[in-house]
């Protein structure tokens, strides 16, 4: 994902991220002492499931997979219980107890502007000190983006987050209707990455929602100017995970300006996954 033809080919083929399985004979591979806990394949299924639900947004997807998540964790260790709680989940949603419970959470529209243009401020900074003069460039010409979109409002909160409401309700959901696939792509290309959910499952969904936030983002105040094109979504995906990828203090870095808002770690991505 860090290569521009690499992030196209996983991102606009809609067939990019279907997988088969093949076995092999033991030998092949080295021994690994790595093992993955038996509700593995349950649980993987499961929130891959959830992601392919037709009647629901993407937003209201993702906060019915952290809420899956939170009410499995506990039991981990135990398998029996873990299956009755995705029991539970799949009743919850079903009988929509979920989406109630997403209609009722707070949104991030209030503070989805200013936590862009401070992200962006300082990881722009940052990467002017390093030596990797064409990710920056790329990096800078989205953020020249998202100040100039931004720029209208004068510095006007309530403005800003109109135009970022603007861009996301017009032009950014336009090509999304038409390329559903191209988030559901990046997700299991990330669930897959980190071997999700064997491992740090809520570490792992709370990034997720941090990066979702960040994309969806700085799309939308693209969107708020003109229409959305595959190149400036490639170029913003990849961007991106060029620069989060390569950088071991990114998301450290992401999680303390996160911090200024005083939520709840546990809820910090429910809050960030709802926009409007």
């Amino acid at each position: 994902m860090s290569y521009p033809e690499a992030a196209r080919q996983i991102l606009l083929n809609p067939a990019a991220m279907e997988f088969h399985q093949e076995n092999y004979p033991d030998d092949i591979f080295k021994a690994n002492n790595y093992s993955r806990p038996v509700w593995y394949n349950t649980v993987q299924q499961f929130i891959v499931d959830i992601l392919f639900i037709n009647n629901s947004s993407l937003e209201q997807r993702l906060s019915y997979i952290g809420m899956t998540l939170r009410l499995i964790a506990p039991y981990t260790n135990q398998p029996d219980e873990l299956q009755k709680r995705l029991l539970l989940c799949c009743e919850e949603i079903n009988n929509n107890n979920f989406n109630q419970l997403y209609d009722n959470q707070q949104t991030s529209s209030d503070i989805q502007a200013g936590l862009l243009i401070k992200i962006f401020n300082f990881r722009i900074d940052l990467e002017s000190k390093r030596n990797l003069i064409i990710a920056y460039e790329r990096f800078d010409s989205i953020h020249k983006q998202l100040i100039e979109a931004l720029s209208l409002a004068n510095g006007d909160s309530d403005k800003q987050k109109k135009i970022l409401q603007y861009g996301f309700n017009n032009n950014y959901t336009n090509y999304f209707k038409e390329n559903t696939h191209i988030w559901i792509n990046y997700i299991i290309y990330v669930f897959y990455q980190n071997d999700f959910p064997a491992k740090d499952m809520q570490k792992i969904y709370s990034d997720l929602i941090v990066d979702f936030f960040i994309i969806r983002g700085v799309l939308s105040a693209i969107s708020s100017m003109r229409e959305l094109n595959d190149d400036d979504v490639i170029l913003v995906f990849q961007t991106y995970h060029r620069i989060r990828s390569h950088n071991k203090d990114f998301m450290k870095n992401i999680n303390e300006i996160c911090d200024e808002i005083k939520a709840n770690n546990t809820i910090l991505p429910l809050l960030l996954i709802k926009n409007s």
